[in-house]
């Protein structure tokens, strides 16, 4: 190598060097100015960075890892070879590793990206520079010194292809390429990718999703690809590195419940080593790993992930991590935004620790959609919380998935009944007391029910809604979540005030309080709650003296099964004419729903 390789700024020598000049790699005295497009010297030249060149050294903790090495070799021949996974899982410490090992079969060529190689003539002068210092022909290379822009793909490149054609094995690794944006640079690479001779081999890594044509490459087999499943730790590779390498003495069990708490990341192994070996009691400490990451691990999470975004998307991180699947919807509901989907499917890109749980196949889905149905029921978005209920349900039985069919089910018929659609209401909730009665849930279904109960109710028959409710709330104080429970007893007051039991009707508004006072964010439940409060009372007042004739009519109707459409036919009047007479009722009785318009009745003698 020549000794001018290792000077600390490097300078890309124009076409032809002058006779009696500092050389192809020399620094010469002219001032450097910084642009935008990075730092160059007086005549607009680049000046590159040695130390970008250089590959990092494999350290001595470093496990063996033959399996991804073979794996590589296996690029040799193709049109790129990728590796792709988020922050620690040792792309770098792999690629040098291999570099190694290769180089005793070809020369292998290393680059270390950063922001400022966007500009694609200084990217090109930096992978011509890594190629000259690995290939003889370095004086007859083109240089991009001076070069537009567009005559990079047009010109230099195919030269350079020319060029690589006669050279033999060669192997060049990019390392950070998620540094380039998907511009001008990036698209040249793509092309280089294309045309490149049969015996080049480009490593690519990269912790996003690259804007490269993985598809057509893969497709036409010209693409060796890793991926953080293929980096994780194996149990074989997590004792070596833990003992073998660290010496820490831990037992296979140990070991074993370490590699499961990290999934097999290798800096999270890495940082919780740090802890372990500065703790007395390992033993101790790996069981408690479960309930504590580290300081180790929460710093690198913060210098390496956190700061690598945006503010919306450090909050959309951060928010939501408290919950372990994640939807736009739910999202959305979490940080009270819109567009969180969008930005999911950014972060999915660039592979920063999700996997896909919904897609269309996945098992997960049906549990997926009930989740993010139930976060926006308890919002209040009750038409949105159906379509995903509804979604569940046509996709849980495929999986076995019968409670989450079950509560959709169930909840489908809670929302068709506040928006007084109670021939959908019955049936929903009918459809789920048969579905959790064929498969044998009952002892843990508390919804079905529970919406069968409320159906009843809806309908004028308290009576049979009563024991059903009950039955509901034993269910859930067992299985369910507190803001199910406070849900059931809230549907319970009317109920037992229709039923003349208003003493127990408070204390079932006592415990829901308490219940909904103990919840983070209880929802609609607050408002629910103080509807049930200030339901109205028995009153020695008449009440209701200015109900029609024909009001009366339909509110005695109202006790059936009828819908509104066939009080209408009932009558002889117009739908729309019986919708009226209800919303009169409503209004006179000081009411918004027809069950509460039932028991105020009661409570005045009018039925």
């Amino acid at each position: 190598m020549h000794p001018a390789h290792e000077t600390t700024e490097l300078r890309v020598p124009a076409p032809a060097v002058a006779a009696g000049s500092s050389g192809a790699l020399g620094v010469s005295g002219m001032d450097d100015t910084a642009t935008a497009d990075g730092v160059r010297d007086g005549a607009g030249q680049p000046v590159l960075i040695a130390t970008k060149l250089h590959p990092p050294t494999v350290r001595d903790q470093a496990v063996p890892r033959e399996r991804l090495v073979e794996q590589l070799r296996g690029g040799s021949g193709l049109g790129l070879t990728l590796v792709a996974c988020p922050a620690g899982f040792g792309k770098t410490t792999l690629l040098a590793a291999w570099r190694e090992a290769e180089a005793a079969r070809k020369p292998v060529g290393w680059l270390s990206l950063d922001e400022g190689d966007d500009d694609i003539v200084v990217l090109w002068s930096y992978v011509i520079e890594a190629l000259r210092r690995i290939c003889p022909a370095v004086g007859q290379w083109p240089s991009p010194h001076g070069a537009r822009p567009a005559s990079i793909v047009s010109v230099l490149l195919p030269r350079l292809v020319n060029e690589l054609d006669g050279q033999g094995e060669i192997a060049l690794i990019l390392d950070d390429f998620h540094r380039l944006s998907d511009g001008a640079a990036r698209q040249s690479v793509a092309w280089f990718i294309e045309h490149a001779p049969p015996a080049f081999q480009l490593v690519i890594s990269t912790r996003a999703e690259p804007a490269l044509p993985l598809a057509a490459l893969r497709a036409h087999g010209e693409l060796v690809e890793l991926r953080a499943d293929d980096l994780r730790f194996t149990p074989e590779e997590a004792d070596e590195f833990l003992n073998g390498r660290l010496a820490l003495g831990l037992v296979p069990e140990e070991v074993d419940g370490l590699l499961k708490r990290t999934e097999g990341w290798p800096a999270g192994l890495y940082l919780t080593a740090l802890s372990l070996s500065r703790t007395a009691d390992r033993g101790d400490f790996v069981n408690r790993f479960a309930a504590s990451a580290g300081r180790h691990v929460i710093d690198f999470l913060e210098t390496e992930v956190l700061a690598a975004h945006d503010p919306p998307m450090q909050a959309l991180m951060l928010r939501s991590s408290i919950l372990q699947r994640l939807s736009g919807p739910l999202c959305d509901a979490v940080l009270e935004q819109q567009h969180s989907a969008a930005m999911l499917n950014t972060l999915s890109r660039s592979n920063l620790f999700l996997v896909p749980l919904d897609g269309p196949g996945s098992p997960l889905r049906p549990a997926a959609c009930w989740l993010v149905g139930m976060g926006l029921y308890y919002r209040g978005e009750f038409a949105e919380a159906d379509r995903w209920f509804a979604e569940s349900v046509t996709l849980a039985p495929a999986s076995g998935q019968w409670l989450v069919a079950g509560s959709s089910l169930a909840y489908r018929s809670l929302i068709a009944g506040g928006q007084e659609r109670s021939e959908d209401q019955r049936v929903l909730a009918e459809q789920a007391t048969e579905l959790v009665r064929e498969r044998g849930i009952g002892e843990v279904d508390g919804e079905a029910p529970l919406a069968l109960g409320v159906s009843l109710a809806a309908r004028g028959r308290p009576g049979a809604a009563l024991p059903l409710i009950e039955r509901a709330i034993a269910v859930l104080r067992s299985f369910g979540q507190p803001i199910d429970l406070a849900t059931a007893l809230l549907r319970q007051v009317p109920v037992l005030r229709a039923l003349g039991e208003r003493e127990r009707a408070d204390a079932v508004i006592a415990e829901a309080r308490l219940i909904i006072g103990s919840c983070p964010d209880p929802g609609i439940l607050t408002g629910q709650l103080t509807a049930a409060e200030q339901s109205p009372r028995p009153s020695t007042r008449s009440g209701g003296q200015d109900l029609t004739e024909r009001e009366l009519r339909v509110l005695k109707l109202l006790k059936s099964d009828l819908c509104e459409r066939e009080i209408g036919r009932e009558l002889y009047v117009s739908h729309n004419t019986v919708h009226s007479h209800v919303r009169s009722i409503y209004r006179k009785l000081a009411v918004s729903t027809r069950a509460h318009a039932l028991q105020r009745s009661r409570e005045l003698g009018l039925l």
